[in-house]
């Protein structure tokens, strides 16, 4: 399979714009509680990347179109049975989920009896653990946000990977038809406010399945329609459709996601030395909170005024450096052995020729 390596470099985007609209987290006085700073534009280098503290958190969507365009890449030219997928997925996202679930846990422990509260996010009982633990944290049973909270678009993505699986012979059959056609009904459910964001997910994986197959029908015609949407996404900020976020949305991830793909495509760009970035973007979003919260609670038991830290540009610039570092060396070290060690052991069956049909 065609590895898009722009495409990967575009996840690595997200999940630094994911890590810019979380950065207000250090300015939180306790869980749950308001950013004790008045406005963003107290955030250290506002005036150079106030898009991503202002929209930063509209990247999770652009992690699920990504997901969707990977997805068709994978699973629509190669065959699949259902314990492989469940595997590799599980294999993917589990080990690092539960880590760090642990660790947040262990946290948020120590600030209680350091501190007094919880940081960042309140609900760390064990009911929301054991959510998290099942990674069904975001499917409504929830009553706010827990723990490692920006999980909670993994949690979603899970069930949209399930449908997805049972979607496959369907793109199989008629590809582009079917795609779309997802996209318009998620979308329906999602103007309608039903499906929550199970609904907005499936608009967005879907999507970037449809961007995968324009792509690979005529990787310059989907360059053109990526530009096409990038123009029609300016337009609409003066239209009628400036009011309606989804759909600039929708064009704006749609185009990026065309572009990139058709220009891995077309010039194949020798990238290698950027891969670190695509591989280590799971790493950044699950390793980020932990960071910050052993981080606040260091800060907050010295006395240390972590808003007047925070504010500071070297201190955002050591944290980014932090975050994807660390990434790097747990993708590297952990991530990876932990995948082939489960994969060795869950799709043991597949070696016998009895069971590999």
């Amino acid at each position: 399979m065609q590895r898009y390596k722009l495409v990967d470099l575009c996840r690595g985007g997200a999940a630094f714009s994911v890590l810019i609209w979380h950065y207000q987290s250090f300015y939180y006085p306790a869980a749950g509680e308001s950013p004790a700073f008045d406005g963003r534009s107290a955030q250290p280098l506002y005036d150079l990347i106030w898009p991503l503290y202002e929209h930063g958190a509209w990247a999770v969507e652009f992690f699920w179109a990504i997901s969707g365009f990977v997805f068709a890449a994978t699973y629509l030219t190669a065959k699949t049975d259902g314990w492989t997928y469940f595997v590799s997925r599980f294999a993917r996202l589990y080990p690092l989920h539960l880590v760090t679930l642990v660790i947040v846990a262990a946290l948020q422990i120590w600030s209680w009896q350091a501190v007094g509260h919880y940081q960042i996010y309140p609900e760390n009982d064990a009911y929301h653990f054991g959510l998290n633990t099942l990674m069904i944290q975001w499917w409504g049973f929830q009553s706010g946000y827990s723990f490692n909270a920006p999980s909670w678009s993994v949690s979603v993505e899970v069930a949209i990977y399930v449908l997805f699986f049972f979607s496959l012979p369907l793109l199989r059959s008629a590809p582009l038809l079917a795609a779309s056609g997802f996209v318009v009904l998620a979308a329906a459910l999602a103007v309608f406010k039903l499906g929550g964001e199970f609904s907005k997910c499936a608009t967005m994986f879907y999507l970037g399945t449809v961007c995968f197959l324009m792509v690979k029908r005529s990787p310059k015609q989907a360059l053109a329609a990526g530009i096409a949407l990038v123009l029609l996404f300016f337009a609409s900020r003066w239209t009628i459709l400036s009011s309606n976020y989804q759909v600039q949305l929708i064009l704006l991830f749609a185009s990026i996601t065309l572009i990139a793909g058709a220009i891995d495509a077309i010039f194949s760009p020798r990238m290698e030395r950027f891969d670190w970035i695509g591989n280590s973007t799971y790493g950044t979003y699950a390793l980020h909170v932990p960071l910050q919260i052993a981080l606040i609670t260091g800060l907050d038991v010295l006395n240390i005024n972590r808003q007047h830290v925070a504010a500071s540009p070297l201190f955002l610039l050591a944290f980014l450096a932090a975050v994807f570092g660390l990434a790097v060396v747990v993708h590297r070290h952990f991530e990876i052995p932990a995948q082939r060690w489960l994969k060795a052991r869950l799709l043991r069956r597949e070696r016998s020729p009895a069971l590999s049909m």
